[in-house]
């Protein structure tokens, strides 16, 4: 038997048309990979269609795996000479051609054919043209494709002399490089060509090899490849005229089948794969720097000039007399980043933030391990003292592993664009690229996918798609859910369903682009990887973690808006109170801040606002930086799930003592109260007890964290041994490595947690200092974000802070300050209405004073390019006018009519002539419709125009009554044990229909009422006959038990009632107050009257005070209906607070 390598392989990056896994989901050998190594293959290749997105992956596999990899692309080959016209006669046409890298030369050939594809060839498909093909041809070989390829499709045709002239183009161009493909997957039009392609070869002295068009790894997956070609196609797997793969025989064969396949054809037909194998040797260089060079401004080179900034840096950050520590550090880590080759890393990192805080741009704190950097420090990279809070360079850059540095920047949200535009310009923008990403089909939308293709209606789909729990996987869902599994065993075709889903689940399906990495390189990025189009433009082949692998610089510029709150907090606060606050200065200290903190006021408060973090401070009662931190080191599932966070608390707190693993530790884990929190510290704690070395520590923490077995082992012997040495017993060291081993899987990046902490305590101190001032900026930060925006205007008024309704004469564009206690709504957040339509309200009103009614409004701004009716109408919903006409609002009605005459009249005055109809058309217009809405009507505009209600609420005239018979408040909920019953009043802000686990339908409701929002479940049994069907907007009430819930305060609603149906079902008693003054019986009989009017289930007693006994009771022997109306009534008899209800 000859052996024999395939060299036309399609991957699951031929996104939806191959479906062999290069690396599993899981993160082990794909099957690819594996089928190869059972079948004694030597080596492989790879041959996407149109693109080299699987290249690394598939490099660095293959290595592992002891296979040689060979490197190539199927391309489309326009058929017009020039791919890069489109749409022209027969532009879509194009032909298939397996390309493959022959060495280093070939392989950069193949990056620049390929991104040609993109950039400039791309019409439906990545294409290429003869002509690019030729200039790029060096270092190539090419075989002749598949049935679409150029030279069989001719043989198809019956076009012979077509087919050898296409045949001779190419040998002009490849000679020995070019090989007559021969395939034979079982296709009659296959088995027709493939004596003529072997008559080519003989006329053209050209060698022929054969190949088997790979799609999938074995053959029992051409089902699920051929449901993953119709997810692609979108076609039905019933839809007999689709386009498919017609047999079976698209999978990785045996060098055996191959041989027997291709027996009649001679050996020479497999000893040329093996031919083309041993041409082939492309090394993808890996761990290999391609940093751009940072040209320093002075001529030095980027290492003295890097040490040049650390030393001016030093006095800024340490003051004259720096402690013998700064100096020590620095040399350290200036050393690492010397011998590594990364000087040129670091300035281009400090030159474009050099170049964001000298243009005003905000920058955070840190972000990862680069806090632990003091260089970083020194170069205002990061703003986090690594000696100060123990953070260390090791865990950020390990000198004994090669890595490229990994620093991640937080820029204010908006300016972030400018500042990836200044490394465009200054790096040129074909070396700045955005990196792409592989989405993967997941559970939820797998069966989607597969359910759509296999033609089950999309009900049943959803059916199941809503009963896989969050985060489990189709596999897991189909063994552990009742209904699920019912459906399966009693439907044949949801068992196939499921079968084919799980198969799906994982696999790449389409690609897009990382949110915020940037690729930044010496020359253009197609010189060093390919290039594919996103909507957004140009973008890498390879993802973020290959393009670090492969020593390219990649940084993630991410927005943060928390950075624009406060860079607009500190200017306002510059601006009303004439404080300069810096910051980096301000006190960590501070009684306000730590008291606010302790009391959970954290609304607003960056990274800490959630219910649970509010839990976790509640308990804790931070007192110290170190505090934050650590709060956000534990709220995470595995600290939580661990009760890691009771028994930090607990510690801190003094209900429980202090212990450490071992009285050298106190120093490393006194700030966590004796618990194994950070990362760091498990590296610490290795070269405290073991004498490892930090860069050895990191081996060590790395390990724990990700549970590799094999390093653990041996770093568990080097432990031992290094404690042994140090005087600890070997029981107790293994005691401790274990210890470690636990704590380590939960522990978290101290760098990271410290940074962002200093972020959480400066808004905190904001907020605790400058309340009118945080909350402002806070406001306008969120606007377009309704249910933050109506949060954090519910949170100003529990600041006793007053915010003024939007105004057409006195609101901005945004919310702003007004004295020392008001904030102005802006105009901004007024829904539809645009921030160049606001801008240019504010401006006509600056040149041309206040508007003087909503007619001259109208009229002057008339004509402004960005404003329109659906503006007006939103400005006139939310109120903007009432402080011109109270009765603004019903001026809707004749919106159309007002802006035509408004127009009309402009234009005249522009034009200097007066139109005396249209002038009064705007007055008869206004004076017809001066009539006052209702505050109903007038707040369910608000609500419209806003997203929620502001200047009142619908509950409002209700609360009154309500708070008689409910139980509690939402807000009084916090307080209330789980399992609790409970009687709610509120209005239904949204409703959504469910299915549970067993398939039973269930729906959710929020609730809202002038406290806070609950959610609540429950089902049509639990509707009274008034409320067959709950509605957004309406005003219910709810009886239910109070339950836990990840998202917070959930109630199990055992009752619904609508508003009028409570009053009357709710109440079991309504007591009438009365008193002797002023009493007598003809008033009496009008109560009595009063009450008969509203016959129902609500017993009454009477309680009569006298000033001699006191008080007394009798019941009266009439039921009634509890009524506003009939409230209101025995108010007006007997005064206020001369009733109340009992449930």
């Amino acid at each position: 038997m000859r052996e024999f390598v395939h060299l036309h392989v399609h991957t699951e990056y031929s996104l939806l048309d191959g479906i062999s896994e290069i690396v599993s989901p899981e993160g082990g050998e794909g099957d690819l990979i594996k089928a190869a190594r059972e079948n004694n293959f030597r080596a492989l290749a790879i041959t996407d269609h149109g693109n080299m997105f699987g290249v690394p992956e598939f490099y660095v596999s293959c290595r592992k795996a002891k296979i040689k990899p060979i490197i190539g692309c199927e391309f489309y080959v326009s058929t017009n000479p020039d791919a890069t016209q489109k749409g022209v006669p027969g532009s879509r046409k194009n032909w298939h051609l397996t390309t493959i890298a022959k060495n280093d030369t070939g392989y950069r050939n193949l990056i620049k054919l390929s991104t040609f594809s993109y950039k400039d060839g791309f019409y439906y498909r990545p294409r290429i043209d003869l002509r690019t093909l030729k200039e790029h041809s060096e270092g190539l070989i090419v075989l002749s494709g598949c049935l679409q390829g150029e030279v069989p499709f001719h043989l198809k045709e019956g076009n012979f002399d077509g087919a050898l002239k296409s045949a001779k183009k190419m040998k002009d161009i490849f000679a020995d490089d070019f090989y007559i493909e021969l395939m034979d997957n079982g296709l009659p039009d296959q088995k027709k060509v493939l004596p003529d392609l072997v008559e080519i070869a003989r006329r053209l002295d050209l060698k022929t090899v054969a190949t088997n068009d790979v799609h999938y790894s074995y053959k029992k997956d051409a089902a699920v490849q051929d449901i993953a070609f119709a997810i692609g196609t979108r076609h039905i797997l019933s839809d007999k005229k689709r386009p498919r793969f017609e047999t079976e025989e698209f999978y990785l064969k045996s060098a055996s089948e191959m041989n027997e396949l291709f027996a009649a054809f001679g050996p020479q037909v497999l000893d040329n794969s093996l031919e083309i194998a041993e041409k082939c040797n492309v090394e993808m260089e890996f761990e290999v720097l391609h940093l751009p060079e940072y040209h320093p401004p002075d001529g030095k080179n980027a290492f003295d000039y890097l040490k040049n900034l650390c030393e001016a840096g030093i006095k800024e950050r340490y003051g004259a007399k720096p402690a013998p520590a700064v100096p020590e550090r620095i040399d350290m880590e200036l050393g690492v980043i010397k011998k590594m080759g990364f000087p040129s890393y670091f300035l281009i990192v400090w030159d474009f933030i050099n170049y964001a805080r000298e243009n005003g741009i905000a920058v955070g704190p840190g972000r990862g391990s680069g806090a632990g950097s003091i260089v970083s420090y020194l170069l205002n990279i990061t703003d986090v003292d690594p000696l100060k809070y123990g953070l260390l360079f090791e865990r950020f850059l390990n000198p004994g592993r090669m890595t490229m540095p990994d620093l991640d920047i937080d820029f204010e949200e908006s300016r972030r664009k400018d500042v990836i535009e200044y490394v465009k310009q200054k790096y040129g923008e074909g070396s700045v690229g955005q990196i792409i990403t592989y989405n993967k089909m997941l559970a939820k939308g797998a069966i989607r996918d597969v359910g759509r293709v296999m033609d089950i209606p999309l009900e049943k789909c959803d059916k199941i798609a809503k009963l896989i729990p969050f985060g489990e996987s189709v596999k897991t869902a189909g063994k552990t859910v009742d209904d699920i599994k019912k459906m399966a065993s009693s439907d044949e075709k949801i068992g196939e369903l499921l079968k084919f889903a799980e198969r799906m689940e994982g696999r790449k399906r389409h690609f897009g682009v990382h949110a915020a990495g940037v690729v930044i390189t010496p020359g253009e990025i197609r010189e060093y990887v390919p290039l594919a189009l996103s909507k957004n433009g140009l973008i890498t082949q390879y993802d973020g973690d290959y393009l670090t692998r492969l020593g390219l610089l990649k940084v993630d510029f991410l927005g943060l808006k928390t950075l624009s709150v406060i860079k607009d907090a500190v200017g306002l606060i510059y601006e009303n109170r004439k404080i300069r606050l810096d910051m980096r200065e301000i006190p960590l200290s501070d009684k306000k801040t730590f008291t606010m903190l302790s009391k959970a006021h954290v609304t607003g408060v960056f990274q800490i606002e959630s219910e649970g973090m509010r839990d976790i401070l509640r308990k804790m009662k931070p007192t110290v930086f170190a505090d934050i931190s650590a709060v956000l080191a534990l709220y995470r599932p595995g600290p939580m799930k661990a009760g890691m966070v009771d028994e930090f608390v607990e510690r801190k707190n003094g209900k429980k003592p202090l212990n450490y693993p071992h009285p050298a530790l106190e120093g490393i884990l006194k700030e966590t109260y004796g618990v194994i929190l950070y990362q760091e510290q498990v590296m610490l704690i290795a070269r405290e007890l073991a004498s490892f070395s930090l860069a050895q520590a990191d081996v060590l923490r790395k390990a724990m964290g990700k549970k590799i077995m094999s390093v653990l082992e041996e770093q568990k012997g080097a432990f031992v041994q290094g404690c042994k040495k140090n005087g600890v017993p070997e029981a107790k060291a293994v005691e401790i490595f274990n210890t470690l081993a636990h704590f380590a899987e939960y522990g978290f990046n101290k760098s990271h947690s410290t940074a962002y902490a200093l972020i959480s305590y400066q808004t905190a101190y904001l907020k605790a200092n400058y309340p009118l001032e945080f909350m402002t900026s806070l406001l306008n930060s969120v606007i377009g974000e309704e249910e933050k925006l109506s949060l954090y205007l519910k949170e100003a008024e529990v600041l006793k802070l007053k915010v003024s309704a939007p105004d057409i004469n006195e609101s901005g564009v945004f919310f702003k300050t007004r004295g020392d206690k008001e904030i102005i709504f802006g105009l901004l957040a007024v829904k539809n209405t645009g921030q160049k339509t606001c801008e240019n309200i504010v401006e006509e009103r600056q040149k041309n004073g206040k508007f003087k009614s909503i007619n001259d409004f109208l009229i002057r701004m008339a004509g402004a390019g960005s404003f329109n009716k659906r503006a007006a109408e939103f400005f006139v919903k939310a109120g903007c006018f009432y402080g011109v006409n109270k009765a603004s609002a019903d001026i809707l009605k004749k919106l159309d009519g007002l802006m035509a005459s408004a127009e009309t009249e402009k234009k005249d005055r522009v034009s200097g002539q007066g139109n005396l109809f249209a002038a009064e058309a705007l007055s008869e217009i206004a004076q017809d419709d001066l009539k006052k809405i209702t505050e109903t009507q007038k707040l369910k505009y608000e609500k419209e125009a806003l997203g929620f209600y502001f200047t009142g609420h619908p509950l409002a005239k209700y609360e009154k009554y309500f708070r008689y018979f409910r139980t509690s408040t939402i807000a009084g909920l916090k307080a209330s044990p789980t399992s609790f019953s409970h009687i709610l009043t509120g209005i239904v802000k949204e409703v959504k229909n469910k299915k549970s686990k067993k398939g039973n339908d269930f729906f959710v409701v929020k609730l809202e009422d002038l406290t806070g929002v609950c959610e609540i479940i429950g089902d049509k049994n639990a509707l009274s006959a008034d409320l067959p069907e709950i509605k957004e907007d309406e005003i219910i009430a709810v009886k239910g038990t109070l339950t836990e819930s990840v998202s917070g305060m959930r109630l199990r609603g055992e009752k619904f009632y609508s508003a009028k149906a409570a009053f009357r079902k709710i109440p079991k008693l309504l007591k009438i107050y009365m008193k002797t003054a002023g009493l007598d019986e003809s008033l009496v009989k009008k109560i009595v009257v009063l009450l008969k009017k509203y016959p129902g289930n609500t017993a009454v007693a009477f309680l009569l005070t006298t000033r001699k006994k006191g008080q007394w009771k009798w019941g009266a022997e009439i039921s009634v209906t509890i009524d506003s109306v009939m409230l209101e009534a025995l108010e007006e008899m007997l005064g206020e607070e001369c009733w109340k209800i009992e449930s």
